[in-house]
């Protein structure tokens, strides 16, 4: 299946590592490169006329889609020369024969990340020119239609349309290649999905999903005689009046359907082994099954090959590489749309459990706000959380954290999200572990102040759900347990240190009052409720010979916080 590379090559001769590297055939000849060339014999078998590929981001979409152009493409050039080594170059002549026959249209979306309808439509019609103005021929075509279709290439390179009127541009452009060339286009769109999202985020959701879902319907559907494949790529499926509604001739491969393609998006098992084994890091593969193993692709084990690479760039180091390439878009808007419902099953999350939740497998921004099912959608198909197991019937699955990288997500990017401030979760931890009572309670105070809606907060164990999504950055530190029993009772919250010698034990009482008058009485009363009832207990036997005891008490945005040390 996939071809090792040389185990025994030099420090000096090795291959660099390809961050970044979004062109095949650079890709393939420069740089250390996993095979997933298999992908075009399983596209070939199927004969599915569409597909679309969604994964989470920077899972090697554009990379694979490079790969399929520089496959079919006809060209100038002998692309042969980037197969003949690779894994696709030996499954027959029936496979090697399609290689380099095809023109293909290639349009990408992905930097379509704009304020209004008006700059990202100005972009879409200009992606638009260029694949255009890439078949020059055309207008010399004696086979193209002199009437209809050749006026409009003219008008579509001359910027002489309305937006409107590009809504025909794909369709019309894979007829005239078909007529010119005597064999259908391949049509890859990268990023389909950027644009809805983009429009989603800045005010124009209805302008950009009704342009994708007409220019698409007219390119993709009922249009066969001028497709030899298409593929489209994305984050999400997109549902419900969707950019492909009404396509019946299209195949969805996402993170929860992948049947042929699991294992192309994204690093296996094997070949994580192979490149660290490679780079003279075989023996630190458990720490990146730890921090980057853990998704699950239809039935296929995934590691998050950005990570990946990074770790090796890195020389071993671990860290958040992926939540720190800084696209976090669809994070902050899930979590923006954030209830008192979902914070509680997040919580649940926090403590590193699972949830069983409805998913659908369509995305719905408009209607995010309206059903919080739609968040574990969108989280799932992002990478932020994987499905673990099928439930009852198709919709309803069990979802866990993959990795303890995505974790840390959750425990900072996604308080972040919330408050609106990426230092939050860092500075209330920093302030906790030094002891630092005021700058605890001031930052919880910014934290309430700014982030969460007055008419949530009116119940303790809402606070509870909010302090263990904040604290939950401590991880790497503590072990966190939420009404964990200690001595005669059931602290609400509890930090267990992973090493007692070098951090505090640390017990979180939380109380609501219903004026500001009386928080500091419930706080006193939280910390007298922590001697009486010795919920210390568990941290003593754990070895902690500092601890905590923190009474912390609410009245919807105000907080008063009183730390006693033993």
């Amino acid at each position: 299946m996939f071809k090792k590379q040389n185990q025994q090559a030099t420090k000096s001769k090795r291959k660099p590592v390809p961050i970044s590297v979004e062109d095949f055939g650079q890709a393939a000849t420069e740089f250390y490169y996993v095979d997933k060339t298999l992908l075009i014999k399983n596209i070939i078998d199927n004969k599915t006329p569409v597909t679309l590929f969604t994964r989470p981001r920077r899972f090697g979409k554009s990379l694979n889609l490079s790969m399929l152009r520089t496959f079919f493409e006809k060209s100038k050039k002998n692309t042969s020369i980037y197969f003949r080594d690779k894994n696709i170059w030996k499954c027959g002549r029936e496979y090697r024969k399609e290689q380099g026959k095809y023109p293909v249209i290639y349009l990408d979306f992905k930097d379509i990340d704009v304020q209004s309808w008006e700059d990202a439509s100005g972009k879409i019609i200009s992606r638009i020119i260029d694949v255009y103005a890439s078949f020059p021929e055309l207008l010399k075509s004696k086979r193209v239609n002199h009437i209809n279709d050749l006026p409009y290439y003219k008008d579509v390179v001359s910027k002489s349309l309305g937006i409107s009127e590009y809504q025909d541009a794909l369709q019309k452009l894979s007829r005239m290649l078909t007529s010119h060339y005597g064999v259908a286009p391949v049509i890859i769109i990268d990023e389909y999905d950027k644009p809805i999202q983009s429009g989603y985020d800045h005010g124009y959701y209805d302008d950009a999903l009704s342009f994708m879902k007409n220019f698409l319907s007219a390119g993709l559907k009922g249009n066969n005689a001028n497709i030899h494949y298409a593929f489209i790529s994305g984050v999400l499926q997109v549902g419900q009046v969707s950019a492909y509604s009404g396509l019946n001739n299209i195949y969805a491969s996402t993170v929860l359907d992948c049947d042929d393609y699991s294992e192309f998006f994204g690093f296996t098992a094997e070949e994580t082994k192979s490149m660290l084994e490679y780079y003279g890091l075989a023996d630190r593969y458990p720490e990146v099954c730890e921090w980057y193993d853990g998704y699950l692709f239809g039935k296929t084990e995934i590691f998050n090959p950005w990570s990946v690479l990074k770790y090796i760039k890195a020389n071993a180091k671990a860290g958040t590489y992926w939540v720190d390439t800084g696209e976090n878009d669809i994070i902050y808007n899930v979590m923006s749309n954030i209830s008192s419902d979902t914070a509680g099953i997040l919580s649940s999350l926090l403590k590193e459990e699972s949830i069983t939740v409805h998913v659908d497998k369509n995305v719905t921004f408009n209607k995010l706000k309206e059903n919080s099912s739609y968040v574990y959608t969108i989280l799932v198909h992002s990478g932020y959380l994987k499905v673990v197991d099928a439930k009852n019937d198709a919709n309803t699955w069990t979802l866990t954290m993959p990795n303890r990288e995505i974790y840390e997500v959750y425990s900072s990017e996604i308080i972040s999200a919330i408050a609106g401030n990426d230092n939050t979760a860092n500075t209330i931890r920093d302030a906790l572990l030094n002891g630092d009572v005021d700058a605890f309670k001031n930052e919880l105070a910014s934290f309430l102040a700014s982030a969460i809606s007055v008419r949530t907060l009116h119940k303790e164990y809402f606070y509870q759900v909010l302090m263990i999504g904040i604290l939950a950055i401590m991880n790497g530190r503590y072990i966190l347990k939420e009404e964990f029993e200690s001595g005669s009772g059931y602290p609400d919250i509890i930090l267990i240190p992973r090493n007692p010698s070098a951090y505090p034990g640390i017990i979180i009482e939380i109380k609501t009052c219903s004026s500001a008058q009386g928080l500091v009485p419930k706080a006193k009363e939280a910390v007298a409720q922590i001697d009486r009832m010795k919920y210390d207990a568990a941290l003593k036997t754990a070895g902690c010979s500092r601890i905590y005891k923190i009474g912390a008490a609410f009245c919807t945005k105000d907080v008063e916080v009183i730390l006693e040390q033993s």
